[in-house]
């Protein structure tokens, strides 16, 4: 039945008394006012308007509550979706209404109703290592902080420049571009339009615009007599090789032209016919000077050259002590094939006179003056003659008896 206010007053007056409500049902000492499964309570009369009820309580103000569905997500919110409605789910911050005022920095907000306070320009540099700043202020979107101009970077990669790239000048002992490992040894500027190259601090090479200069020994490849090592861009045939060990060869047109060895310097290409020379050429010394002789075969006969001229001290008795011969050249002297010859041996000439024998660097006999040997020849004549005209003297008396 329907408990009036009346009793309900009395119900919890004597509640206050120490009535008890046991098992769901609000009694007093013999009286039972309220029980499970009775009528509901209304809300304007103290109930809740209904049987049975779980979750949070929404009641309407005049006759009943109903339960807000419970929510099984974590870390959701109580929001309100209409009016007089709810409904769990997360919080909307988009929505101006869902915040007021400003969160505190400690508590995770911005401590600001507008984020442009919180905003500034980039005031530090870009640099190699960290740097813990203090500032309480966000950089711009726009905003770059400027790259300093004192680092010193490590390049571990490739890098492209598109733009002129300028580098100190430098020394020879700490040249502008270098090495980590080796920083005395790279490329440097000497002077104006002076580049130079240094190893161990040490000035090695430089190019300039009217010559480039080596401290060191140049190495090049041997090269060939098509393709020599030391050529010229317009002219690559030509130049200078290494024919062999200490074998020195110039080539024009891919023609070995002059070939320099230690034991002797050869001229291939000049006719193997006297007869197709216009002149001698002589080697001078002191100086090794190579000269053409077009007239006397490189002796010089004038008085004006001459000193201490005295009469030949050889003739006839020398001459007769030589010997004559024909032979053939070994095949490395002979490149040109050339037949039988005649001539004297070096050797011999120099135990008779060794003034009529050139020698080697080492002091080995090497040839025969022939030219100086003419006048030994005359000498020996003049002897001969003279002979010749004591025997017709012997022999014109010798009739007068």
């Amino acid at each position: 039945m329907k408990i009036p206010n009346w009793i309900k007053a009395g119900i919890l007056a004597a509640s206050i008394a120490g009535i008890g409500i046991v098992s769901g049902s609000v009694t007093a000492p013999g009286v039972d006012y309220y029980a499970p499964g009775g009528t509901d309570v209304a809300v304007a009369d103290g109930g809740t308007g209904a049987s049975s009820l779980t979750g949070l309580l929404q009641g309407n103000g005049t006759s009943a509550f109903t339960a807000i569905s419970d929510s099984s997500t974590t870390g959701q919110t109580l929001r309100v979706t209409g009016a007089s409605t709810y409904a769990w789910g997360a919080l909307d911050l988009s929505n101006a209404s869902a915040l007021t005022n400003t969160l505190p920095v400690g508590n995770g907000g911005t401590g600001q109703t507008a984020l442009s306070a919180l905003t500034a320009n980039p005031t530090g540099t870009v640099g190699l290592t960290a740097v813990n700043g203090s500032a309480t202020t966000f950089m711009r979107s726009d905003g770059a902080p400027a790259l300093s101009q004192a680092i010193v970077p490590t390049w571990t990669g490739q890098h492209t420049f598109q733009a002129v790239t300028l580098f100190a000048d430098g020394t020879a002992a700490a040249p502008g571009i270098s090495f980590p490992g080796d920083p005395n040894t790279g490329a440097f500027r000497a002077g104006p339009d002076n580049f130079a190259i240094s190893t161990g601090g040490v000035y090695r090479l430089s190019v300039g615009t009217t010559y480039s200069e080596f401290t060191n020994i140049l190495v090049l490849s041997d090269g060939s007599v098509s393709a020599p090592s030391y050529s010229f861009n317009a002219d690559v045939d030509t130049g200078e090789y290494r024919i062999g060990s200490n074998d020195f060869g110039f080539t024009a047109g891919g023609v070995l032209q002059l070939e320099i060895k230690s034991s002797a310097i050869l001229m291939p290409t000049l006719a193997s016919s006297s007869a197709a020379q216009t002149g001698t050429v002589c080697w001078s010394s002191p100086g090794g000077n190579l000269t053409v002789d077009t007239t006397v075969a490189c002796l010089a006969s004038t008085m004006r050259v001459k000193q201490n001229v005295l009469p030949i001290d050889v003739g006839l008795k020398e001459v007769m002590a030589l010997r004559p011969i024909s032979y053939e050249l070994k095949p490395e002297h002979n490149p040109k094939h050339l037949g039988r010859m005649v001539g004297l041996i070096a050797e011999e000439v120099q135990k008779t006179d060794s003034r009529l024998v050139a020698l080697d660097d080492k002091g080995e006999p090497l040839g025969v003056r022939y030219m100086q040997m003419t006048a030994v020849l005359i000498k020996a004549i003049q002897e001969q003659q003279g002979q010749i005209d004591q025997l017709k003297a012997v022999i014109a008396r010798n009739k007068l008896h």
